[in-house]
């Protein structure tokens, strides 16, 4: 039997459905702030990234990291973040969208987290098998928003997080209550030096993809009337292909392979920009979608 063959079918039997919810949470992100051309989408966006990185802060500096986030708590964030969602359709003044935005950005940051945390308990075989998949998720989510009806689309939308949440705590079901993870082996402030340095490197990739979608005009790139999230489901398919190429060549994760794949798509990213013409447009904007989603699902890979 072919050798992908027996690849694809080990994988397969690896892969765990309750472990493939983190797909459905950055559906979430892009089906809610990069589908559609609503004037309140920048203000929403900018208030939940804000209160999400506060999220992230105050989840960082808790007493108690060594013990997995409590079930109750992602139950809440879970219905806090579908909750905020949906009130877009409802709040007609501008001020409620982005209150209820900050709400559930802050919401956000701790499924982020306890899937982050899911990962670690997991063995990492299952973690680095799972993570791809989870990208064909993220696109059979957004496929599927652009396809329902507008208002069926924001209800999905909407209940991704919570159903991100259910599969979430499937998953946590499988492991002991008692599980804590084990005493970090160097002190913070021998850790600090390399993880500012990864968080710079990780600055500097948001920023050169940010500043290549927000570089085209309307006349630039092909007219949707879901915006940019067919850029991001294109990017995502290849994210996906890249994710599995880059763990399947790797013995052991780190912090450099992030960027050993990434740099070089933010470059023909920016080379095709430079072009200029509709077809290196295209391609610019889909490489670019592809670095971002590569670095944040990759991550998960890395830390687990």
């Amino acid at each position: 039997m072919f050798q992908w063959i027996q690849a694809l079918d080990g994988a397969l039997h690896k892969i765990s459905i309750r472990y493939l919810g983190m797909g459905l949470l950055i559906a979430w992100v892009y089906c809610t702030w990069f589908a559609g051309n609503d004037e309140t989408i920048s203000q929403t966006l900018s208030a939940s990234v804000i209160f999400s990185a506060a999220g992230l802060l105050a989840l960082t500096l808790r007493a108690d990291k060594r013990t997995p986030i409590k079930p109750a708590f992602i139950l809440a964030a879970g219905i806090t973040v579908s909750i905020t969602t949906a009130a877009f359709s409802f709040f007609d003044q501008e001020w409620l969208c982005i209150a209820a935005a900050a709400l559930g950005g802050a919401a956000s940051s701790i499924l982020c987290v306890a899937w982050g945390e899911m990962f670690c308990q997991i063995d990492q075989e299952t973690a680095e098998s799972c993570i791809p998949a989870s990208l064909m998720v993220f696109f059979c989510a957004g496929a599927t928003v652009i396809m329902l009806p507008t208002a069926l689309g924001e209800i999905f939308s909407a209940s991704m997080p919570f159903i991100s949440c259910i599969m979430l705590l499937l998953g946590r079901n499988r492991q002991p209550e008692s599980f804590r993870f084990p005493e970090p082996e160097h002190p913070f402030r021998e850790m600090l030096l390399p993880l500012s340095k990864l968080a710079l490197c990780s600055m500097a990739c948001s920023i050169a993809t940010g500043f290549i979608m927000a570089s085209f005009s309307p006349t630039d790139l092909p007219a949707d009337p879901n915006g940019q999230i067919p850029f991001y489901l294109a990017g995502g398919l290849a994210a996906m292909a890249v994710t599995i190429v880059a763990i399947a060549h790797t013995s052991r994760m780190n912090f450099s392979l992030l960027y050993e794949w990434a740099i070089p798509m933010i470059v023909f990213s920016l080379a095709f920009r430079i072009i200029g013409s509709p077809a290196c447009n295209t391609a610019s904007a889909v490489i670019a979608c592809t670095a971002a989603v590569y670095a944040e699902v990759l991550f998960y890979a890395i830390f687990s």
